[in-house]
Formats: structure tokens, C-alpha cells, sequence
């Protein structure tokens, strides 16, 4: 039996280079105009070491939590007004919490009745990503629904018209993997 309910998008970004990929990549996506889509950044539990997972109580983490989700709040505010411009789309709503990242996107997927999870995955040759687990990795090993993978992609700056590249310094961003 099909349900007659709008598809329901999850979006999970922070300020990396991977979660640009995804808002681009969403933007080249044709949407129903129901569509609901639900932009979520979490920030590390303020007393976890994002790199060893390692809970420290009372340690420096907790004070730039604070920052951290003030942050993460205006990036994902600025995701939402920007993704309702170019996707013509209304039903776009923000969620900024902290905690596990991963766990945090399973519970809200499962909780929210995802039909699909956008997420970005981090280049493997970070030394930073290679030590721990891929969020990416645990997010669809522990959701019932479809997730999208985006990986990384550089953007490249070319010129707007060859004949003013010696003069011009207007760019466009171009993606070099099309």
C-alpha cells in the first residue's frame, strides 16, 4: 500500500567542503513541490574529542560548543533561505542540535520517517577523517531508507569568456567532475 505524503529529504550538513558538494548537488535534483526537506547539522557532544571519541568532563570542548552550534546555526539558516531560492521549494526547515553526529541523523531519520538522507563523505587521505569511523559509513549501515553519498569535488574557477581571461577577474564556479 503507497503512502500519499510528500517525500521527506533529510539533509545533514556541517561546514565542510563535502556539504557544499551536497547543496549543489541537491540543487541539480527535479523536486515535487510537496517535497519536505529538513537541513540538520549537528556538532560534537561538547565533552567528546571529535578525533579519538574520547569523553573528557569539564575539558575546553564544552566551551566552544557554544560557538560551535551559534556557528552551525547561521550555516544551516543560510543553507535553508538558499536552498527555498534555487529549488523553489517551501517546505524547507532547519535542525541544529549536538550531540553524535551519526547516531544523531540515524535517530532523526527514523524519528522524522526519512525517505531519503543527503549526506557529504570526507576525502579518505584526510588525516583527520582517517582516524575515525565514516560518518557516512555508520549513517547507512543504521537507516531504513535510501542515503545519498556525496563525495568531495573540488570546485574549479574558469574564466567567464576566453577572450577576456587575460583581463577578466569575474569567475564562475564550475564543476570539474561533470
Amino acid at each position: 500500500m503507497k503512502h500519499n505524503r510528500a517525500v521527506r529529504v533529510l539533509v545533514a550538513i556541517d561546514d565542510s567542503q563535502s556539504s557544499m558538494s551536497v547543496r549543489r548537488y541537491l540543487k541539480t535534483r527535479c523536486w515535487p513541490k510537496d517535497t519536505e526537506i529538513l537541513v540538520v547539522s549537528i556538532a560534537e557532544s561538547s565533552d567528546v574529542d571529535p578525533i579519538s571519541e574520547k569523553r573528557y568532563p569539564h575539558s575546553a570542548y564544552g566551551a566552544s560548543s557554544l560557538i560551535r552550534l551559534h556557528f552551525l546555526t547561521e550555516l544551516v539558516e543560510y543553507s535553508v533561505a538558499e536552498l527555498k531560492g534555487d529549488l523553489h521549494l517551501d517546505n524547507i526547515k532547519s535542525f541544529v542540535t549536538e550531540g553524535n553526529i551519526a547516531d544523531t541523523i540515524i535517530k532523526l531519520a527514523g524519528t522524522w520517517h526519512a525517505d531519503e538522507i543527503f549526506i557529504g563523505c570526507r576525502d579518505k587521505s584526510d588525516p583527520l577523517s582517517a582516524k575515525r569511523k565514516s560518518v557516512s559509513e555508520k549513517v547507512l549501515q543504521g537507516v531504513n531508507c535510501s542515503v545519498t553519498i556525496v563525495k568531495e569535488r573540488p570546485v574549479k574557477r574558469k574564466p567567464l569568456g576566453s577572450a577576456q581571461a587575460e583581463h577578466c577577474d569575474n569567475f564562475t564556479e564550475v564543476d570539474c567532475c561533470k
